[in-house]
């Protein structure tokens, strides 16, 4: 069986991490853009939280996996994709909202 690892290489460990960054900046915006308000002021820390979380349980569910096992370096990691993305997304909003203030 033809594995990823054989395709890439040395360049395996690298392109995954920063797959896993990816997805999860991914999974920072759209949290952060469910978890807004009525007033469209996003929950950025809950956000976040809410990331880290299931990155552990991410990592816990890998101890159950042959061949697998957590490690606290991806929850780190891919809590930092899940930041980036829930601050950028924040950002965003209050760029938004500053702009629809401003008087024409």
């Amino acid at each position: 069986m033809l594995l990823l690892r054989d395709l890439f290489g040395c360049y395996h460990t690298p392109l995954r991490k920063l797959a896993h960054f990816g997805l999860y900046f991914v999974l920072g915006l759209s949290l952060t853009n469910a978890l807004r308000d009525q007033r469209l002021v996003p929950n950025v820390p809950a956000a976040i939280v809410l990331n880290a979380l299931y990155a552990a349980s991410d990592e816990f569910h890998q101890s159950f996996v042959a061949g697998r096992g957590p490690q606290v370096s991806d929850v780190l990691l891919d809590t930092a994709g899940a930041a980036t993305g829930a601050l950028l997304m924040g950002a965003l909003y209050l760029m938004v909202r500053k702009r629809r203030r401003m008087p024409e």
